[in-house]
Parts: C-alpha cells; sequence; structure tokens
C-alpha cells in the first residue's frame, strides 16, 4: 500500500474519532438544551424566515 495512502487513513480515521468522540464538553454550570442533530447542529430549530429573531434570543 502507498504511505501517502495509510498516512491518509490515519489522519482521517484521527478526524472522524475527535469528532464523534472527543468533543468540548458542556460545563456543568449551564441548563440542558436541546440535543443538536450531526452536522446542522441546531438549525431545525431557527426560524428561517427571520433568522435575525433567532439570534437575538
Amino acid at each position: 500500500m502507498d504511505p501517502v495512502s495509510v498516512l491518509l487513513s490515519v489522519v482521517v480515521c484521527i478526524f472522524l474519532f475527535k469528532v464523534f468522540f472527543g468533543g468540548e464538553k458542556e460545563p456543568q454550570n449551564f441548563p440542558p438544551g436541546p440535543k443538536p442533530l450531526p452536522f446542522i447542529g441546531n438549525l431545525h430549530i431557527m426560524n428561517m424566515k427571520k433568522p435575525y429573531l433567532t439570534f437575538m434570543e
């Protein structure tokens, strides 16, 4: 196998592991919030017609 392919595979595996298992932990002093969906986060909660109102909250 090509060394570049091996290196790229290792980097992708490490990146995916960090994204799914090594995310930032929420501080304990915040109340629980809505769970975000993968890749889109909390976009499904936003008012898409007037997003500035959601950002102001």
